[in-house]
């Protein structure tokens, strides 16, 4: 999850966006690594209230997810 506003201000607040207690979510399922063929290939949504507000695939994202959490575990400290 993103708070939108704040990144609104500024492109380079992302982290600062995301670094809220409660904003992370996931599911309905999770799997582990050897159930999936190739991570870039998933597909991923914003679900709310079973209403779909944004989907796509993971090789359409601007950073891969190792590279986005490699940067988040450098600069978000709990």
């Amino acid at each position: 999850m993103t708070a939108e506003d704040i990144l609104r201000q500024n492109p380079r607040y992302l982290t600062l966006s995301k670094n809220f207690d409660s904003f992370f979510s996931f599911g309905p399922a999770l799997l582990t690594p050897d159930e999936i063929d190739d991570v870039l290939n998933l597909k991923v949504a914003t679900v709310l209230n079973g209403s779909i507000h944004a989907q796509n695939i993971i090789s359409n994202m601007q950073f891969t997810p190792d590279f986005l959490v490699s940067f988040h575990s450098k600069v978000i400290h709990s």
